[in-house]
């Protein structure tokens, strides 16, 4: 195309072009252009995406969802495809990450109770400079949820991420408790 260009700043030698050739040509570069802008808004999608062992199931679900959709939409061709993020040695390609979103997701899905038990348990406990002997109930309530969390992990041979401030403020409130 850029000779075309070039070349069809000259008029003599413009007329002298393969006229089928041209127009094969500009579409190709059309096809090209939209090839490369349907696949540049799926990796945006796909890059807005936490990594897969840090989804949070509440936040990021209809997010995965929707990269999810817009990748299945496209269809994506090996042309379109080439257009997405390939990974390295120490990056996911974008559909990889993709998939490892869907798949944590899925697990996660499967297991929503059960998080969401522990989630709701962890938010009624007092933080550990609150804690006090009265609050047993809800220490007990907790250690079940994460007992039964745990049970899921090892049947599912996958590790369900709480959220880091869930994780902190259950074991800071438990050690808090059991040094009460």
């Amino acid at each position: 195309e850029e000779a075309y260009d070039a070349a069809s700043a000259d008029k003599n030698v413009k007329k002298l072009l393969d006229k089928e050739l041209v127009k094969r040509v500009k579409a190709a570069r059309k096809a090209y252009t939209k090839n490369e802008k349907a696949a540049q808004k799926v990796q945006t999608l796909i890059d807005a995406l936490p990594d897969a062992s840090k989804l949070d199931y509440a936040k990021d679900r209809k997010t995965v969802d929707r990269a999810k959709k817009a990748y299945d939409k496209l269809a994506l061709t090996p042309a379109q495809l080439t257009f997405l993020s390939q990974g390295s040695d120490t990056e996911p390609s974008a559909a990889e990450k993709l998939e490892a979103c869907v798949e944590q997701i899925a697990i996660l899905d499967t297991c929503a109770d059960v998080l969401k038990a522990v989630q709701t348990a962890i938010k009624k406990l007092p933080t550990w400079e609150r804690i006090k002997n009265r609050d047993k109930a809800k220490v007990e309530a907790a250690q079940k949820a994460m007992a039964d969390l745990e049970a899921a992990e090892e049947r599912l041979d996958r590790k369900i991420p709480i959220g880091e401030a869930n994780e902190e403020k259950y074991y800071s409130s438990i050690a808090a408790y059991e040094d009460y």
